[in-house]
């Protein structure tokens, strides 16, 4: 055993111990979010472990009281928008497709300006699977939408859970010598790369739309879910 295995620097060993209990964290949330999903058994049981682990994936992890509940009205209101933009546009295809096309590079863009992740992920699976859903029949997509409105309050015990079960430790100072913060992309860049996204993105919705491919929802949330990531769009 080599001299620098024995001897671990104190700030080696706490990031080893950071890193491990976030580990432990997501494998724990992982289990909850599956037996949430398997003791209920709701349609759309997925949307629960697919969309809450990428929270627990986060260097926090965690999301207090006062986030949960904005993050709980921005889902309603979202889901609410939604359902009435169905209502009013989907009988037109073209302006529906337009209206939907900005809202993709609304949230996109937003994401890319440093929106919290969560909200903007549930959000962009709200306005594509609704869509999809309320083309079979309108009742439908009411029913999704009180379950995704579910899925996301779910997803929230889900990251409690796993932040009681398994806390992120104590934060340490931040040592003198810092590096210096990556500066910001300029605006232009934002916008070419939420032009992307939603190009990427938004050929998918067409297809599954056109032809009521109501059964590749799932595969049209996981191109969203990589669409978001702005170096999955480059």
């Amino acid at each position: 055993m080599s001299a620098e295995a024995v001897v671990a620097s104190p700030a080696k060993r706490a990031a080893v111990s950071t890193h491990t209990r976030r580990v432990l964290r997501y494998a724990r949330g992982a289990t909850f979010a599956t037996a949430i999903a398997t003791a209920i058994a709701w349609p759309l049981s997925f949307i629960v472990p697919v969309l809450s682990l990428p929270l627990l994936a986060s260097p926090s992890g965690w999301m207090g009281g006062r986030a949960a509940a904005g993050f709980l009205l921005v889902i309603a209101f979202g889901l609410g928008a939604a359902l009435v933009g169905i209502k009013l546009l989907l009988p037109y295809p073209v302006p529906f497709v337009l209206v939907l096309g900005l809202t993709l590079f609304l949230l996109f863009h937003a994401s890319g300006r440093g929106a919290p992740a969560f909200p903007v992920l549930w959000l962009l699976i709200s306005v594509l699977l609704l869509p999809v859903l309320a083309g079979l029949d309108p009742q439908v997509a009411v029913g999704v939408a009180q379950a995704i409105a579910f899925g996301a309050s779910a997803s929230i015990v889900v990251v409690w859970l796993a932040n009681l079960a398994v806390p992120e430790p104590p934060v340490a100072a931040a040592p003198a010598a810092a590096a210096k913060a990556k500066p910001p992309a300029p605006p232009s860049a934002d916008v070419s790369t939420a032009v992307m996204q939603t190009l990427v993105v938004l050929p998918v919705f067409c297809l599954c739309h056109a032809f009521q491919l109501a059964g590749a929802t799932l595969i049209l949330i996981f191109v969203a879910i990589l669409a978001l990531q702005p170096q999955s769009a480059r």
